[in-house]
Order: C-alpha cells, then structure tokens, then sequence
C-alpha cells in the first residue's frame, strides 16, 4: 500500500509540473493575441506560470486545513530553489552580472525572506502579517510593470518567444489554445488536490511524521522542478544569469504572494479565536523557523557576493549545497531518533 501510495504521489507530481507548463503557455500565447507587451507578460503570467506548482498545492492544503504543509511547502522551495538549485548551477559554471540588474530585486528578496522569519518566531501567522506579505508582492509587481522599457535582462524570469510557444504546444488554432488552457488549469488542481491527499496519508499512516517535514523536503523539490529545469537549460547555454532571475523571481512569489494568500484563508476559516494560522514545529523548534534562517542564510551566501562583486564563485555553490544536503540529513536524523 504504502509503494501504491508513493507511486501515486509521483503522477500528481508529474500531473502538476506538466500542467503547469501547459497552463503557463497557453496563457502566454493567449495574452499575446490580446496584445499584451512583452514585460506585462513576463512580471504576471510568466513570473506565477512558473511557481504555479507551489501555489496550487498549498493553496488546497490550506484549504484542507493543512497549514503545515503550505507553509512549508512554500519556506521549503525557497530553500530549495536558492541552496540546491542555484548551487549547482554555481559550481557548474561561473559567470559575471550586472549589479544593477539585480541589486533591488535581491532586496526584496532579503526583506521577504527576514519578514517571514520574524512572523514565525511568534509561532502564528495572522491575517495582518498576511496582508503585508501581500503588499510586498503588489509593490514587486508595480515595480516589474514600471520597468517595462528597461531591457530584457532586467525582467525576473525569461520570456519565451511567439515562436517557441507555437512549437511547444503545436497549434494555431485559438479553440484549441482555450482547450488547453483549462486542461492545464485542471491538472494543476486535480495534481496538487490529490498530492496533498497522498502525502497527508503517508505521513501519518506510515511514517508518523508531520506533513509540515514532508512539505519543506519532498513536495518543496517536486513543486521546485520548473526551477529545476530551466536551471539546468540554463547551465547548458552558459547562461546562469538565466536562473538566477528565475529564482528570485520564483522565491518572492513563494514568499510573498503564496503564504498572503494561504494567511488570508487561515483567517477567513478561523482557525482559531484569534484567526491565526499555526506553523508545523518539528521537536522543540518549529520547522518554519529553522528553514527561514536557512532560506535567509543562503540567500546571503548565494547573492550578496553578486552585489559586491558582480558575479558568481564555485565556492557558492559547494557551500549551498553542503547546507542544503546537511539539512535534509538534520531531518532525517531527527525523524529517526524520534
């Protein structure tokens, strides 16, 4: 049972990763027939196309109830996509960058990631740490629609061309873009729906653990494989600035718009008397707050040298995944000891 389990979470896995990739197309595609520019593409439909993994399963998990799994889930792909997914892009290839590309989106970075950190201290997540979360997202999107005129390797994430649309999706006709479009929406939800399911099910049949564990290790690097991938495109072209702007981009939403959201829907089902949403704690320290001063710690090593410097070191790379591998060891000694 447990196998059939597992098996089953891997095809909501893969359900959610294609999904997303065929909703984010479509979406393209539509909103260039509608005559949208360029970067209002790219700071809306590309910039959430991309985290659409995360944000489905938890946004249902919150819905269900599961806070620790979208909380976590949330914190956990920010440190997955900063500690492993950069690192390695680091240790492959070294490149130089434009500070001023950069600077202002890694400060919104900083102030997110220290934001969310100083929220869990408290152990809770109300509906006005929530709604601040949210402002930051509204300001980084004002912004990115502000520097439209700016060139592209100012945008968060990369742009596909009309071309490489078509031919990833094979059609010209709009019906059929349509068709797509609510396939993709669909795979989402019924994906992130039933991975909730089934990792809530392992987790507490099987394993005796929190989903909260579950959320920042195993689904935070299935929702992170978009990321995943368009870093090891990337790597390929000897284009690392490539993956960066994708993970900054990636992590603001997961840390802005993503817990907002999952902040406003803990308040709305009262969860408490207090409306506020409990964060999942492994052992005596809560888990949200070990992994935001992680996320906050490789954040500084993978980002503050490209300020000073102006580019990347191998030595970035081996220190972010160390961490990262050190953690998911921390997690499993803790789990097995208790």
């Amino acid at each position: 049972m447990l196998f059939l389990l597992i098996f089953a979470a891997l095809i909501c896995l893969g359900l959610i990763i294609k999904g997303a990739d065929i909703f984010l197309n479509s979406s393209i595609y539509i909103a260039k027939k509608t005559g949208m520019s360029q970067v209002l593409i790219g700071a809306t439909i590309v910039s959430v196309g991309t985290t659409l993994p995360e944000i489905t399963v938890s946004i249902i998990a919150a819905v269900k109830g599961d806070f620790g799994l979208s909380v976590t889930n949330a914190l956990g792909s920010i440190f997955c996509n900063t500690a492993f997914i950069l690192g390695v892009a680091f240790i492959c290839v070294s490149t130089v960058l434009n500070k001023k590309e950069f600077s202002k989106k890694i400060i919104f970075l900083l102030v997110t990631v220290l934001l969310i950190f100083i929220f869990s201290l408290f152990g809770v997540f109300n509906m006005y740490e929530a709604l601040a979360l949210l402002c930051i997202f509204l300001v980084y999107l004002i912004y990115n629609i502000y520097q439209a005129k700016r060139p592209r390797a100012d945008l968060m994430l990369e742009d596909k061309p009309d071309s490489a649309i078509e031919e990833s999706l094979k059609i010209r006709k709009s019906g059929i873009v349509a068709l797509l479009f609510i396939l993709g929406a669909l795979m989402l939800g019924v994906g992130a729906y039933f991975l909730v399911e089934t990792i809530t099910k392992i987790s507490i049949d099987y394993l005796g653990i929190s989903t909260g564990i579950l959320g920042v290790t195993v689904v935070a690097i299935g929702t992170s494989l978009p990321e995943l991938i368009t870093a090891i495109a990337a790597v390929k072209k000897k284009s690392v600035q490539i993956s960066i702007g994708n993970i900054i981009g990636a992590n603001i939403i997961n840390g802005t718009f993503i817990l907002g959201i999952c902040g406003l829907i803990g308040g709305q089902f009262n969860i408490n008397a207090q409306d506020t949403l409990y964060i999942a704690t492994n052992g005596n320290i809560s888990s949200a707050v070990l992994c935001a001063i992680l996320c906050f710690a490789v954040i500084l090593i993978a980002f503050v040298p490209i300020l000073i410097k102006g580019k990347t070191f191998k030595w970035q790379g081996y220190i972010l995944v160390s961490v990262y591998i050190a953690y998911i060891l921390y997690l499993v000694l803790s789990i097995a000891l208790n």
